[in-house]
């Protein structure tokens, strides 16, 4: 079995697979982040809140 041609087809749809994977896991990340910050339990959500609720007290 020394030469036997190594067949291309399997490394492109790994790589594929890989890429898909990749950009379901970056959306579903972006996804629970994007719920967070409208629960309000993140820092970053919060901290907003009160910047708005000192903004209309200041007004």
């Amino acid at each position: 079995m020394t030469g036997a041609p190594v067949p291309v087809v399997i490394p492109r749809y790994s790589a594929l697979l890989a890429v898909l994977l990749i950009g379901l896991s970056v959306r579903l990340i972006r996804m629970r982040m994007k719920q967070r910050d409208s629960m309000g339990d993140s820092h970053f959500g919060s901290l907003r809140s009160a910047i708005r609720a000192k903004g209309k007290l200041a007004q």
